[in-house]
């Protein structure tokens, strides 16, 4: 019998993403250590106006996508999708 393959999927909005999200993501490596994990930070649609949010509060996706992938980029098997945060879901 084949194993099969999984991945660990870790959504949010990750507007920042925290040391706190960064723990869980190597605490997820430590108990599924064969396991891929892809990190996939939302759009945020839901906060209709975030561009004009004062003070820069919020970072588009495409920013939020591209800290994540340089704070995570030392773990092994661990991915940053764009898929959602850059609106490429069909």
């Amino acid at each position: 019998m084949s194993k099969k393959s999984a991945c660990i999927l870790f959504g949010g909005t990750f507007n920042p993403f925290t040391l706190a999200h960064l723990e869980m993501v190597k605490k997820l490596r430590e108990d599924f250590p064969f396991e891929d994990i892809v990190i996939m930070p939302t759009n945020l649609a839901f906060i209709k106006h975030w561009k004009d949010l004062p003070g820069g509060e919020a970072f588009s996706g495409a920013g939020r996508v591209e800290l994540i992938r340089k704070v995570v980029k030392d773990i092994d098997a661990c991915t940053v999708s764009d898929e959602e945060a850059c609106d490429r879901l069909s």
